[in-house]
């Protein structure tokens, strides 16, 4: 195979890439950012599906965040595959700060005390006792549509006027590059005799 590792990864190496890529996660980020940026479509759809991408990592819906957010951006009007682009807001490092940030900001919100330390999420899951998740999931889920909103706000507002600027930057380069060929062409054109 031409594209193929020549030494296949073991199960633990491919575990340790998802949690800490080899190129690490800024630079994991910036090529996540900047093929957001090339996106074919208009600034405010990208970021649309983006920010809706951002709103699904903050709900309790772990497993279905892609699918959530590309129903989101479906519903808005807004690119699906920026959607996609816009989970990676919700990752292995974000995630131990933003399960505690929803839960407690839907405790204050709900009026209620409790704190998630004595709750063990995939023994509850795993037992199939769905009853006891709900009072820990009902108020993640509140605190996950207020802090979605107001992360989808935050990255809406930031995609959209780097994807513009990126876009304006690139038609203007390509206007001149054209219009340097047209003059080119003009200029070496041979003269006919009369």
């Amino acid at each position: 195979m031409r594209f193929r590792r020549r030494q296949e990864r073991t199960r633990a190496q491919q575990v340790r890439q998802w949690i800490w890529p080899e190129s690490g996660w800024w630079r994991t980020f910036l090529y996540i950012w900047r093929r957001v940026w090339r996106l074919a479509d208009s600034p405010h759809a990208i970021a649309l599906g983006f920010a809706a991408g951002a709103f699904a990592s903050f709900t309790p819906l772990w497993t279905m965040h892609f699918v959530v957010a590309a129903l989101l951006a479906w519903v808005l009007g807004g690119n699906i595959l920026a959607s996609a682009f816009g989970t990676v807001v919700g990752n292995p490092v974000t995630f131990p700060f933003i399960v505690p940030a929803i839960y407690e900001t839907g405790i204050t919100i709900l009026g209620k005390s409790g704190r998630l330390e004595g709750f063990n999420f995939w023994a509850t899951v795993s037992s199939g006792d769905f009853a006891a998740l709900w009072p820990t999931w009902k108020p993640m889920a509140v605190g996950g549509v207020l802090l979605g909103l107001f992360a989808g706000a935050v990255c809406y507002v930031l995609v959209r006027a780097t994807v513009a600027a990126y876009q304006d930057r690139r038609r203007a380069r390509l206007g001149n590059g054209v219009a340097a060929r047209r003059a080119g062409m003009a200029v070496s054109a041979p003269r006919r005799e009369q």
